[in-house]
């Protein structure tokens, strides 16, 4: 009977550690500074502490072509973008743009043409881009189409987004996906965004998202 005990427990310290290991890899994230504009560095350096705890390292890229962060998000655990953007697409270096479909293989990078397995090891997308969560004819919905290639989840935004409300909702979602679902780290950042920065800012953050893939789940 205690031989017993002892496997069950050594089997629940095994499996625990195990799930912990399981939170490691690599955080993209992307920013672009612009003179005369408010910091959008806040969105990398506020979260990389809690990308620490959970388990990830930080990248942080500053302003690279759609290509790159195309290439590279292949291999990440998550992958957050704050520059401009426009209806379907998210803007990036050197004219180029992250799309849904209908990508023309530079200036347009189409996630539906990634192989479908492709991104199996992202847990989240974040697409704070204006209006990257817009669903158009041409370029489709880049958020379900993150979802199609294999991320947990991905969300964008339907509307024009504010630099410094999209780096604060940011902090508080990753402040509260150290131990939480995705879903409770919205709700988290909505509530807390609107307690800091005021009611329309947090309804403009919390209405105004295309979500898409399980919600359900922690990134850790």
């Amino acid at each position: 009977m205690k031989k017993g005990l002892y496997l069950i427990v050594l089997f629940t310290i095994m499996f625990l550690g195990l799930q912990q290991v399981n939170a490691s890899g690599r955080f993209d994230i992307h920013y672009r500074e612009v003179s005369g504009e408010v910091s959008r560095y806040p969105t990398y350096s506020q979260i990389t502490g809690y990308l620490s705890n959970m388990g990830y390292t930080a990248q942080g890229y500053n302003f690279v072509s759609a290509g790159t962060a195309y290439q590279n998000m292949k291999s990440a655990s998550g992958f957050v973008i704050h520059m401009h953007g426009d209806a379907g697409r998210q803007a990036m270096a050197n004219n180029t743009y992250l799309v849904g479909t209908n990508g023309n293989g530079f200036a347009s990078k189409a996630i539906s043409d990634m192989l479908y397995n492709d991104l199996w090891g992202m847990k989240i997308a974040i697409y704070y881009g204006c209006s990257t969560g817009d669903t158009t004819s041409i370029y489709g919905d880049i958020a379900q189409e993150t979802v199609n290639k294999g991320a947990l989840a991905a969300v964008a935004w339907k509307v024009t987004t504010y630099i410094n409300e999209v780096n604060e909702w940011n902090r508080l979602f990753f402040e509260k996906a150290q131990s939480d679902t995705i879903v409770e780290s919205y709700r988290h950042a909505d509530y807390w965004l609107r307690n800091n920065i005021g009611n329309v800012a947090g309804d403009r953050m919390q209405n105004n998202r295309t979500e898409r893939g399980n919600i359900y789940v922690k990134i850790v």
